[in-house]
């Protein structure tokens, strides 16, 4: 190449930067081109028309371009940078090789360990991920969103006390860091701190208005607010929807027999997949077509379940237009939404209208406030009579149990009552901590006063962390309650959980927020719940079990009712050992159980709403 190519190789080079810059593309796109055919070894060329091709939505050509610029220059650190962000969405795996590489040739970069350790973290690789933010901190200590992402990576570990702190630390160093506030809140929720997390949520909706995403946290929280009304719910509900404003787009329905999707970040071992099992796989065997579309990619034994009941769509990684789009290709005629406002939802998918009939199930206990959701299915306990007003959907109740109960195979066998050995009384409650409240704490407080040689045995994952367990005992202590009377386990598998659950002799509920499968665990484990319900669905969920039961009597109307029963039933040890002996043939033959009644029921719902959609439309 002569001195006139090479200084015309420049000046090109130099002008298409400058016109890329401008945001002027298509005149870069000509201009890297011309540089390319003078010179096809120009790296910087190749990796910025990548950039180009990128932006454009090219990504097979991207990746191309980035790739073309590394095998010029293995060290060109933008490059190897770039390819990692493009496949990071598609395959992550791939973009932590290229995102090491970066590091290894530029390791005090804080910004590419920034982005490997995101990368790790939607891997479910959290350890790794804690790391990686702990070594972009110390390279930059003021990067506020290193230290708030490093607080998701340790709440994921169960440091929940330790992420309190980095997220507070996030908040020193940028006040204006939404999703800092809001991870705060999620963590204050999991710590039982329902107050704290609502003044958390509610300084990231002061700095976002518009956001969906932390409007429906605040609203979530609010289930757990002691003294919480269904209208507060209602309201703050059905205001959400302003936040959101997509294009909403009607398939026509047609009289055959619906198909049916379900859209869930939950299809594993979680509550929400515990509860709906039974019924896709009832549906099926009475020939439904069904789809799962996971928003997660998280998976184990009962995923494999659901994967044999559905057609399987994995959408964790779909925008909401491509998931909606991709359930209308399938031509779904119901769509269930089994999230709500919980981690992982794609409530923007029904904000679009994605299927004809829209219904909300399990995974959030109150109103969407969508009027793009059609219905919610429930029952007549948890949504009595007269509650219609506070919920945007028409209630789909069933006369069973809004879900179907599939008893754990693994679980042992409840055994004797434990008090008959030990000699005294165990109380037990093994719903998350963000359900126990002040106010359930001042509670329980007052059965074990009555109740000095009584035990209570807590477990949740959320005690894993030291920080937070010292705190849950300071709690109890500052309620009067002894250290003595207090075993406090963590998280353990599902197994473990089951067998931790034999060593109580009565459940005692949390409120304003109940049990939902702990309650039904606990119940299978031989133990009566006593439940408090309230006006919210969330409140109900262990009134409506018990009811089903036949032990509606285990359901009080106030807080010294809710003492007596919990005092009378450890002064009756023979009463509990005759409960604790009938509850599993009392469990397996009620409605709780009947998974061929509960499918059947649900079935005739879906045909009747999408037949009577179906004429409505034509």
């Amino acid at each position: 190449m002569t001195g006139c190519d090479l200084e015309n190789l420049r000046s090109l080079m130099i002008q298409a930067v400058q016109v890329h810059q401008q945001g002027r593309l298509a005149e870069a796109m000509v201009l890297y081109r011309k540089v390319l055919a003078l010179d096809p070894r120009q790296p910087e060329a190749h990796n910025n028309r990548g950039v180009i091709q990128r932006s454009l939505g090219q990504a097979g050509a991207a990746e191309a371009s980035y790739r073309d610029a590394i095998a010029i220059k293995p060290d060109y650190v933008d490059a190897h940078t770039n390819l990692a962000n493009l496949l990071r969405k598609t395959r992550p795996a791939e973009a932590l090789l290229f995102y090491e590489r970066a590091n290894a040739l530029k390791p005090d970069n804080a910004n590419i360990l920034y982005n490997y350790a995101a990368t790790l973290l939607e891997l479910d690789r959290q350890a790794e991920a804690a790391n990686a933010y702990r070594r972009a901190i110390a390279i930059r200590p003021q990067f506020a969103e290193a230290w708030s992402n490093l607080g998701v990576a340790l709440a994921d570990l169960s440091e929940l006390q330790q992420a309190n702190e980095a997220y507070r630390r996030a908040i020193a160093l940028k006040p204006d860091l939404v999703q800092a506030y809001t991870n705060l809140g999620l963590v204050l929720q999991e710590q039982g701190l329902p107050e704290e997390a609502i003044t958390a949520f509610d300084s990231a909706l002061k700095l976002k208005p518009a956001s969906f995403a932390d409007r429906t946290n605040r609203i979530f929280a609010e289930l757990y607010r002691p003294g919480v009304r269904l209208s507060d719910v209602a309201r703050l509900s059905m205001q959400s929807e302003q936040t959101m404003v997509p294009e909403a787009r009607v398939s026509p329905a047609s009289p055959r027999r619906p198909k049916v999707g379900f859209v869930s970040a939950d299809f594993r071992h979680h509550a929400a997949g515990l509860l709906v099992i039974s019924a896709l796989e009832g549906l099926s065997q009475l020939g439904f077509e069904l789809f799962c579309y996971s928003s997660s990619p998280r998976s184990d034994a009962l995923t494999i379940r659901f994967q044999n009941a559905a057609t399987w769509r994995p959408a964790w990684g779909l925008s909401d237009d491509e998931l909606a789009a991709q359930i209308r290709d399938d031509g779904i005629d119901i769509l269930f939404d089994l999230s709500g406002f919980s981690r992982g939802h794609r409530l923007g998918v029904f904000a679009r209208r994605a299927a004809p009939i829209q219904i909300a199930w399990v995974g959030y206990p109150a109103t969407t406030g969508l009027s793009t959701i059609d219905y919610l299915l429930s029952d007549h306990w948890q949504a009595p009579l007269g509650a219609d007003n506070f919920y945007s959907e028409k209630l789909l109740r069933l006369t069973h149990p809004y879900i179907c109960f599939d008893p754990p195979p693994d679980a042992p066998e409840p055994g004797a009552l434990p008090a008959l050995k030990n000699g005294f009384i165990t109380f037990g409650s093994f719903n998350a901590l963000k359900k126990v409240n002040s106010q359930v704490i001042s509670l329980w407080s007052r059965v074990l006063a009555e109740l000095p040689e009584a035990r209570l045995l807590l477990k949740s994952p959320a005690f894993d962390c030291p920080g937070t367990k010292a705190q849950a005992l300071l709690r109890f202590r500052r309620a009067g309650v002894a250290s003595e009377q207090l075993t406090i386990l963590g998280g353990s598998s599902p197994e473990e959980h089951l067998a931790a659950m034999v060593e109580a002799d009565v459940a005692l509920d949390t409120f304003p927020y109940s049990g939902g499968i702990t309650t039904l665990e606990a119940l299978w484990m031989g133990q009566p719940v006593i439940t408090w319900p309230g006006e919210t669905m969330a409140s109900r969920h262990s009134f409506a079990y018990l009811s089903a039961a036949g032990l509606a009597e285990f359901a009080v109307p106030d807080a010294d009712a809710y003492v007596a029963l919990a005092v009378g039933l450890a002064r009756d040890p023979s009463k509990l050992s005759e409960l604790r002996a009938g509850m599993r043939v009392r469990i397996q033959s009620s409605p709780l159980t009947d998974k061929s009644g509960f499918c059947v029921e649900l079935a005739k719902v879906l045909e009747d709403i999408f037949h009577s959609r179906s004429c409505d439309l034509h």
